[in-house]
């Protein structure tokens, strides 16, 4: 299977400066996009999204499903950003702490030595992680809750949708736009099975 990211899709602030660990990288960043889209959207659905993409033209669910799309469903709003640039903040994070990347004028580099000097890079990599979790989906309100049953669970997608209380607009997250993409046409993104993610801190908490 084709990658959706390459190592060209990190640019700007998140660039990874190229240099002679490209392959090391270029592995990562495969091992990184299937654990993330398994866990967005379980091994059955990944697996046909992923088919799909390879075997070019793919139907347009699977592109707005990649690259982002705006749905209208009951007067309510999702503009989803895709899938590929949820993931772009997610490997660089796995990369980073990975392959003891630091900060520089010229991008994300590799220390080379083990007792180097390592400009201190935690806060930068879990900005990067919460930006991918930010479309990904996550709620506080869940994570501190005692009550995990299924009820709570099924609810999970309401404390993101408080904006549609004011100017009917949901957060665009991965989770809002599947949910309510299956709910306009059913099954649309037939099999979908969700793993809960919650932001990070410098500290890995």
């Amino acid at each position: 299977m084709s990658n959706i990211l390459s190592i060209t899709d990190f640019d700007g602030y998140r660039a990874l400066a190229q240099n002679d660990k490209i392959e090391l990288i270029e592995t990562f960043l495969s091992q990184s996009e299937k654990k993330y889209l398994t866990d967005l959207l379980g091994a059955q659905l990944y697996t046909e999204f992923k088919a799909a993409l390879d075997a070019g033209s793919p139907a347009q669910k699977w592109v707005d499903l990649r690259d982002g799309a705006t749905i209208v469903h009951d007067d309510n709003t999702i503009i989803f950003a895709g899938v590929k640039e949820m993931l772009i903040g997610f490997t660089y994070y796995d990369i980073s702490r990975r392959l003891n990347i630091f900060l520089s004028s010229v991008g994300a580099l590799v220390e080379e030595t083990a007792n180097g000097s390592k400009a201190s890079n935690a806060i930068f990599e879990a900005e990067k992680y919460n930006e991918g979790i930010e479309i990904y989906g996550y709620d506080w309100a869940l994570y501190f809750c005692e009550d995990q049953s299924e009820n709570k669970l099924n609810n999970y997608h309401i404390y993101f949708s408080q904006k549609s209380l004011v100017n009917s607009k949901i957060n665009g997250t991965a989770y809002n736009f599947i949910k309510y993409s299956n709910e306009a046409i059913a099954e649309t993104y037939e099999n979908w099975i969700f793993t809960y993610k919650f932001p990070t801190n410098f500290l890995g908490l």
